[in-house]
Formats: C-alpha cells, sequence, structure tokens
C-alpha cells in the first residue's frame, strides 16, 4: 500500500456545527487508487473520525454530487 499526502498541512472545516481537521491522501493498493478526505474532531469531549473514500479519478465530481451535501446535513445528536 502506498499513501500519499495531497497537501502538506491539514485545513479547518465546519461539519455538522463543529470544526473538524480534515486530510487528504491518495491510495493505492492492488494497483487501485483511491482518493480519502479524512476529517478528524472532538464533539463533548469525544474523537470521531470521518472518512469519505472514492477513485482518484472521480472523487472531486462525487464531492460536490455526494459528499458535500452529506456534509452539509451532518448533526450531533446530543
Amino acid at each position: 500500500i502506498e499513501t500519499a499526502p495531497t497537501s502538506s498541512i491539514a485545513i479547518q472545516v465546519n461539519v455538522g456545527g463543529e470544526f473538524w481537521q480534515r486530510r487528504d491522501y491518495n491510495i493505492i493498493s492492488n494497483n487501485r487508487a483511491t482518493h480519502e478526505a479524512i476529517f478528524a474532531g472532538h464533539h463533548e469531549g469525544r474523537a470521531y473520525v470521518l472518512v469519505l473514500a472514492d477513485g482518484v479519478d472521480t472523487f472531486a465530481q462525487d464531492y460536490g454530487v455526494d459528499f458535500a451535501p452529506a456534509l452539509t446535513s451532518f448533526r450531533f445528536n446530543s
């Protein structure tokens, strides 16, 4: 498995009313390239991780169609 971050720093994003650190990676395993966006955050003292994964060639388009709306509607039930 080969893993390569797509940027040198994490960016801060707001998802579900909380701030998360986002890092993106390209991963090659078994001759298949996958792009993963990994969100790490805390809510009420607990750690959470969201992982969005798709093909390298389709991630950007699918992010706009599927992932961004899902992140916009995400809410913690407290």
